[in-house]
């Protein structure tokens, strides 16, 4: 439970520096005439992130200690 915290804040503080990070890299992008695309890029970012939630989740729960960790129970 500690490490499921420590790896929850410490992604919360480095969101909002990709994101900066993103919409200055990306800043007056114009993948279509008329249309700027940093804040989609940056969007993009922390969608990639949310993502990783699930894929983590399943990796967990095909691991054999994750039997332990329910009781047996899948």
């Amino acid at each position: 439970m500690g490490l499921q915290s420590l790896i929850g804040y410490s992604m919360g503080m480095i969101s909002p520096t990709v994101f900066g990070w993103a919409l200055d890299t990306f800043k007056g992008w114009q993948p279509l005439p008329g249309i700027n695309g940093e804040w989609g890029i940056a969007f993009s970012c922390l969608g990639l992130g949310a993502l990783a939630g699930p894929v983590f989740m399943w990796m967990l729960r095909r691991s054999p200690g994750s039997l332990k960790m329910a009781g047996g129970r899948r």
